[in-house]
């Protein structure tokens, strides 16, 4: 098995390990940032994958009949676990995948719903932050009556674990602490605070500053009312 700081050199040998001032899928703000579509790129996921699963208890390995993974990254990583059990186990796991609705939640459909249905499930997914989406994840399998032996992610950047989750098993690869803010938080102490611009190629950067516009856009308006009704008076 590899160790954390092995793990670190494969994210950062495929460009994921990011610094500046960057929104989370969470919508909280970070001076670091995992990069994790860069990571989907080379060869270093089959790497991380195989590790993923090597981690995993001989018990769960044994038990998973279809490895699920939220849309749209949890597609590779789902496939490649559910390759990589099989090298360990014999045994053939199918791979699927949730998509996500425009609310945010996710479901299981395109025929995967009567795969999962009363199966002994692992969910994959790339960065844990907050676990928000991953048990958006459940919901969805719960919906489904799938049975949850666990999950498995490549990076727990949250401190989230097993018992937050409500699953019998949690793995990780790594756990890299980084420190974030709310968007309140960060214009008091965090990167906001310093005028440090963010980063909108990745993350949620472009949904933070088309919010920011529209607020901008609000609040002249809202003058421009307030002058014009007040010379009227």
């Amino acid at each position: 098995m590899m160790t954390e700081q092995e793990i670190m050199d494969l994210f950062a040998k495929a460009g994921a390990l990011l610094s500046g001032h960057f929104v989370l899928s969470s919508g909280l703000h970070s001076e670091n940032y995992i990069n994790k579509n860069a990571l989907y790129t080379g060869y270093e996921i089959h790497l991380l994958c195989k590790e993923l699963v090597g981690k995993l208890s001989a018990s769960v390995l044994e038990a998973t009949e279809v490895v699920l993974g939220p849309a749209t990254g949890g597609i590779v990583l789902s496939r490649l676990a559910a390759d990589y059990i099989t090298k360990r186990t014999r045994k053939r796991p199918l791979s699927v995948y949730a998509d996500i609705l425009p609310n945010g939640n996710y479901v299981i459909r395109r025929g995967y719903d009567k795969l999962v249905a009363k199966k002994r499930v692992l969910v994959v997914d790339d960065i844990l932050t907050t676990g928000g989406s991953v048990k958006k994840v459940l919901e969805a399998l719960d919906l489904n009556s799938a049975d949850v032996l666990g999950a498995a992610v490549l990076c727990n950047r949250g401190k989230v674990t097993a018992e937050m989750l409500k699953v019998p098993e949690l793995v990780s690869l790594v756990h890299y602490d980084l420190d974030s803010w709310t968007e309140e938080e960060c214009a008091k102490s965090g990167p906001c605070s310093k005028n440090i611009p963010v980063n909108k190629d990745v993350g949620k950067g472009a949904d933070f500053y088309i919010r920011k516009m529209e607020r901008d856009i609000l609040d002249a308006a809202n003058r421009a009312v307030q002058e014009v009704f007040g010379k009227k008076k």
